[in-house]
């Protein structure tokens, strides 16, 4: 394949799914770059979210909107494949969890078609029965971070996938939206956490309580908190302030943010505490500390792509208030001091 990415004009990379996925997609993003600094990259996202990401990463050139969950009518999904052929696309690299790409893919008939053999996602049977599907198959063992195994797609292209690192710039009109709203916020000026209380669903969030405890001690500790969350968490958001003792140190930001104005939030926090969720990898993106409580997902897979010197995880079997509280100060460090 050497001799064959130097002739890529144009390549898709696949990141169709939620905020967390998108962002753990970007250390591969960059590693595509690095190997073929000519070629135009495309990524395709099917969420908001997701093209949100991608328009914040300068290694990607242009983001291509599909549909997700992907349409079930046989008319919609030839407009996709006809969507793609348009494309004209060189090469075509699907991650991990795009389990119904490799036909459609195919029958857009573009030429070199990477992508795993087997997946931890249900759906995918049907590559082992069609082989032609892909040109370059890879392997993921159970229990493999999602960020190496994805790198192995820009390990064919020549990617260095040793320096796996993340590039998002949330740009100068997001920074400015996110200093005016920390100043509406009274946190303006002050060493501050961001917590996230809510999760994608309902079994992977950790008690509304526990966090209001989390806040309480966070603010003993010095800080203050910005309780962050979608338009749809708000609720959540507020049971949290209701249950503080101190609630006066704390502030919603809740379903006030974009991602870009998020991204550029996370930059300037403290530290990061919360679910296992996409606000923590998008807080880990940007550089911020994370201590995370994984009620249901497995840190081995998702854990924040952070070194272990920036990361404190928790499961819900050990989680405790004190416990991430006092991770989540001991990881503020200096900025409290």
């Amino acid at each position: 394949m050497n001799g064959a990415r130097r002739a890529f004009r144009r390549i898709l990379l696949t990141r169709i799914q939620k905020l967390g996925d998108c962002v753990l997609f970007i250390p591969v993003a960059r590693a595509f770059r690095q190997a073929l600094p000519d070629a135009e990259i495309h990524i395709l996202a099917g969420t908001a979210v997701g093209e949100a990401v991608f328009q914040m990463c300068p290694s990607v050139d242009r983001t291509v909107r599909t549909q997700w969950p992907a349409p079930t009518g046989v008319r919609a999904k030839l407009r996709e494949v006809m969507k793609l052929r348009g494309g004209r696309y060189d090469a075509v690299f699907l991650s991990t969890q795009e389990t119904g790409m490799a036909l459609k893919v195919w029958l857009a008939g573009i030429p070199l078609r990477a992508g795993f053999g087997s997946v931890r996602h249900a759906g995918a049977e049907y590559r082992e029965r069609f082989p032609f599907l892909l040109t370059h198959v890879l392997e993921q063992g159970d229990g493999e971070h999602e960020v190496p195994v994805n790198l192995q797609l820009a390990a064919l292209a020549g990617g260095d996938t040793a320096a796996a690192e993340f590039d998002l710039r949330p740009g100068e009109t997001a920074s400015a939206q996110a200093a005016d709203l920390l100043r509406g916020a009274g946190l303006q000026g002050a060493p501050f956490a961001c917590v996230h209380p809510g999760a994608s669903s309902g079994d992977r969030a950790w008690d509304a309580e526990h966090f209001a405890d989390v806040c309480d001690r966070l603010v003993d500790g010095g800080l203050q908190v910005a309780l962050i969350g979608t338009m749809e968490e708000t609720e959540r958001v507020e049971t949290v302030l209701r249950a503080m003792k101190k609630p006066g140190a704390a502030a919603s930001l809740a379903g006030k943010t974009t991602v870009p104005v998020l991204a550029a939030i996370f930059s300037r926090c403290a530290v990061f505490a919360g679910n296992d969720s996409g606000p923590m990898h998008l807080a880990a993106a940007m550089g911020a500390p994370v201590a995370a409580v994984f009620v249901t997902g497995d840190p081995r897979v998702w854990a924040p792509w952070t070194p272990p010197r920036r990361k404190r995880l928790f499961t819900l079997a050990d989680a405790t208030p004190g416990g991430v509280a006092d991770a989540a100060l001991t990881l503020a460090g200096d900025a409290i001091r």
